[in-house]
């Protein structure tokens, strides 16, 4: 008898240890490996919009500056389908090729959608909600400000035209013209405020000098023009416009200096998402081996443990199987009632495990609909919820004494 009493003390405690570290191993290493493979997953989806930010920003770039055709630009979107696609863009993407492709409708308008979509991509690929201090910016600058920056210089580009073809120009097309330069020096001064900030975000801050110097090109270039227009004479507007159209607000010059800064920056946002999605999968193998340790390490400690508890043979001889499971527990229950301690504490034991068991079910939904957490906050209450029960039972068995 002191045998048995000494074997069931032994088993409860090899099964207190086994709770105490392996379930809280394996929680948490679920919680810490999920979070991985979502920031994995996320940072993928990110790499896919800059890819295809990379084909419709210099679709546009393209339209604007007359190196492309309509057809060449239709057919230059439509390489990016699978980007669209892999982000759930398809059927907005394919609307915009239509509007693309329309022959009637001005490269103003086109560039307009070009770059409306663009802003879409930054946001249904996450790039703008990136945590990340430098890639936030650095996508700031290429699917919002950037794209923006083009758009409203090719407007006050087609302003200027118009003006100049008409051989005069009254107070109304000043104001008109000083209004889109001021939006124009707005928007350049975002996409410098925004590189400016990546670069001070970064741990290589060379890479952005180029950058910023070309925006900060553009901008005096802009500033200059907004000085002249407002300072000329009256009646001497239509000659600072065609002088300035011709050097300081030169647009092939411009789109050029557009489309390099575009690819710079976007090498940078390109190169620093494929470093963070290597050290992530890095990260997931080496605490993938760590569990994996763990958990042979708790296996072989239960087993050194479970070598120590005494043999307890049975008192009676082995009695034949019964697989019908419904007779064979009503005949257990039947005969654990002559013992009403014994009794008791199956009903315990089963309350116990009943009541753990909806309330394990129960945390998800908590954590979701009334807490408004997401599903690691949930990991990490059956986390506690498992560590709690497992110390439970070790401080019982302490308390109890073996009795």
């Amino acid at each position: 008898m002191v045998k048995i009493v000494a074997s069931r003390a032994a088993g409860m405690r090899l099964t207190a240890i086994v709770c105490v570290l392996l379930v809280p191993i394996l929680l948490l290493s679920q919680l810490t490996l999920s979070n991985l493979r979502h920031d994995i997953a996320l940072t993928e989806r990110e790499s896919v919009g800059v890819l295809l930010a990379n084909v419709i920003v210099p679709t546009a770039i393209g339209l604007a500056d007359g190196s492309l055709t309509v057809g060449q630009a239709v057919e230059q979107l439509a390489g990016a389908d699978g980007y669209a696609q892999s982000l759930g863009l398809e059927t907005a993407f394919g609307e915009l090729k239509g509007k693309v492709a329309v022959k009637d409708a001005s490269v103003g308008e086109k560039l307009s959608h070009l770059v409306r979509f663009t802003g879409i991509v930054g946001t249904e690929s996450a790039l703008l909600l990136d945590p990340v201090a430098e890639t936030f910016f650095l996508a700031q600058t290429n699917v919002q400000n950037l794209p923006e920056s083009l758009l409203n210089f090719h407007g006050l580009h087609e302003g200027l035209n118009e003006s100049i073809a008409s051989s005069g120009i009254d107070a109304t097309e000043v104001k008109s013209i000083i209004y889109r330069l001021g939006t124009l020096a707005q928007s350049i001064e975002r996409t410098r405020n925004s590189v400016i900030r990546a670069q001070a975000s970064s741990d290589i801050v060379d890479t952005y000098d180029s950058a910023v110097e070309l925006v900060t090109q553009i901008g005096t270039d802009v500033s200059v023009t907004f000085d002249v227009i407002a300072n000329s004479k009256s009646g001497a507007e239509w000659m600072s416009l065609t002088m300035l159209t011709q050097q300081t607000l030169n647009p092939a010059a411009k789109y050029k200096l557009v489309r390099s800064m575009w690819e710079q920056t976007t090498a940078r946002l390109s190169g620093g998402l494929a470093e963070r999605a290597d050290g992530l999968r890095q990260r997931l193998i080496w605490l993938m081996g760590v569990a994996a340790l763990c958990v042979v390490l708790t296996a072989l400690l239960g087993y050194l443990a479970g070598r120590q508890v005494p043999p307890a043979p049975p008192m009676i001889a082995a009695e034949p199987l019964d697989y019908h499971v419904i007779r064979s527990s009503y005949r257990l229950v039947r005969n654990t009632m002559h013992d009403r301690r014994v009794f008791l504490a199956i009903m315990a034991i089963s309350f116990f495990w009943a009541i753990g068991s909806v309330l394990f079910i129960q945390f998800p939904p908590l954590a979701k609909n009334v807490l408004h957490a997401s599903k690691e906050v949930a990991s990490l209450f059956l986390v506690i919820f498992s560590v709690g029960i497992a110390i439970g039972s070790v401080s019982i068995n302490a308390l109890l004494k073996g009795t």
